[in-house]
């Protein structure tokens, strides 16, 4: 099952990431009213099917599997989003911009959900956590789950901008301060022995934002994307994937930081019964 959770995270990031150059593609170049192959209208409506028919697949297997109720709901929920996502497509995403925002949003959304389902299939959730107690300031609680909100906004941002819905500056500014919370994540893992089980998946969100703002700097520096097709496809697919891979293990780590603060809070409870 935390195979085929992994895959169905995997299917859906590609179809995010075909979504977001066929976006790139039509607003850097009107002219291309039909573009084709992989990045096209088809192309990334047949990716986003194989991704939905998965999502539906592991709904079914947690559903009969025998795992933990919010597992389940989960999964059902991220099968409505997959049927909303389709309702979307076919009103006109991504030639329409509200309706192509709004697509890319169900989108993101549905991928941090996938992320929890990664983590509720996986055989190490299963197993006791290590106590990480949530003292001092900030809470380490509160800034994981700010990193995650941080995250979700930055790439909404992002969408609306394909979609010619803000202006780029937004997307900036709110990248300073996903930085800077993944910064605060990492130092309190890393800087703190307490919180040692914690530091993985701090530092693999750290650098995952590093390599994300470099090609957001990329795209930003190209003057003329039509001039540079390839080079400019290849950036925003590396840009969307590395920030929704973001997404995902901030999420990841949100639930790592809140099991291991509940094993901490549960530890002095049964010390004293």
């Amino acid at each position: 099952m935390f195979a085929l959770a992994l895959l169905t995270a995997a299917a859906v990031l590609f179809s995010l990431m075909t979504g977001a150059v066929l976006t790139n593609i039509l607003a850097t170049n009107p002219s291309v009213a039909a573009p084709e192959g992989l990045f096209s209208v088809l192309g990334h409506r047949y990716v986003s099917e194989g991704a939905g028919t998965l999502v539906v697949i592991l709904a079914l297997w947690i559903t009969f599997g025998g795992k933990p109720t919010r597992a389940k709901i989960i999964g059902w929920v991220s099968v409505a989003l997959v049927a909303a996502q389709a309702v979307t497509g076919r009103m006109g995403a991504p030639l329409s911009p509200t309706i192509g925002f709004l697509h890319a949003v169900l989108a993101m959304l549905l991928f941090a959900l996938l992320a929890h389902l990664i983590v509720y299939t996986s055989a190490s959730w299963e197993k006791q956590a290590v106590p990480v107690p949530d003292s001092g300031w900030p809470s380490l609680t509160g800034l994981a789950n700010y990193t995650v909100g941080a995250l979700m906004l930055q790439v909404i941002l992002g969408a609306a901008f394909r979609h010619n819905l803000l202006s780029v500056l937004w997307h900036i500014l709110c990248a300073f301060v996903v930085v800077i919370f993944g910064l605060g994540m990492v130092v309190m893992a890393t800087q703190v022995p307490a919180n040692r089980p914690l530091r993985p998946a701090a530092i693999w969100l750290v650098c995952l934002l590093g390599v994300q703002v470099s090609f957001g700097m990329i795209l930003i520096s190209i003057s003329q994307p039509t001039g540079h097709p390839l080079f400019a496809e290849f950036s925003v697919a590396a840009h969307s994937v590395i920030g929704a891979s973001a997404l995902g293990v901030g999420v990841i780590n949100s639930m790592l930081v809140r099991k291991s603060v509940k094993a901490a809070a549960a530890a002095p409870a049964e010390a004293t019964t």
